[in-house]
C-alpha cells in the first residue's frame, strides 16, 4: 500500500476487495478495516470519489465508527469542499465532543476560513482540554498540535499563546 508504483497500489486494493468477498452475503457487515484500507489506498492514489464513496458505505453500517467519517472530512478538505467538511465534523462532534481528531479539524478550519479569533481560542481550549484528559501523557501529539496551530494561525497573538 505504501508501496510507489501504481501496480502494487492496485494489488493492494485487490487484496482488500478478496478480504471483502469474504463476507459478500446478505446482511453480514463486511470487514471495517479493510474498507478503510480500500478508502486509503484510493486516497493516495488521489481517486478521491471512490475514496469517498468506501468511507460514506462505512458511515452507513456503522453511524458511530468517528474514524470513517473523520477521514472522509479530511477527503473533502482536500477536494477544497470545505461545506461539506464541516458538515461531517460537526456529526463527530455533536456525539463527542472530546475527540482530539475533530476538534483538530474544526479548529483549523476556523484558523484558516472563519475570521473569528474569539471563536478560534474557544476552540482551541476545548481542544487543549480533549487532549489533557484523552492523552494527558502524549508530549508528541500536544507539540505536533502547537506546531501545526502556531504555523497557520499568521502570527495572530492570542493563537501563538494557545499553542505555547
Amino acid at each position: 500500500m505504501s508501496a510507489p508504483k501504481e501496480e502494487l497500489h492496485l494489488k493492494s486494493v485487490q487484496y482488500f476487495d478478496q478480504a471483502l468477498g469474504e463476507v459478500d452475503q446478505p446482511g453480514a457487515a463486511k470487514h471495517i478495516e479493510a474498507m478503510l484500507g480500500k478508502a486509503k489506498v484510493f486516497e493516495k492514489t488521489k481517486k478521491y470519489d471512490q475514496a469517498l464513496e468506501t468511507l460514506s458505505e462505512i458511515a452507513i453500517q456503522n453511524k458511530d465508527y468517528f474514524p470513517a467519517l473523520l477521514e472522509k472530512t479530511k477527503i473533502h478538505m482536500v477536494n477544497g469542499d470545505w461545506e461539506q467538511a464541516l458538515e461531517t465534523v460537526q456529526k463527530v462532534l455533536v456525539k463527542d465532543r472530546q475527540n482530539v481528531e475533530g476538534l483538530r479539524i474544526y479548529s483549523f478550519y476556523l484558523l484558516t476560513r472563519e475570521n473569528d479569533i474569539d471563536f478560534v481560542q474557544e476552540k482551541l481550549e476545548e481542544l487543549i482540554s480533549a487532549m489533557k484528559y484523552t492523552e494527558p501523557n502524549n508530549g508528541e501529539l500536544f507539540y505536533n498540535m502547537s506546531k501545526l496551530f502556531s504555523r497557520y494561525c499568521g502570527r495572530r497573538e492570542p493563537v501563538i499563546k494557545k499553542t505555547l
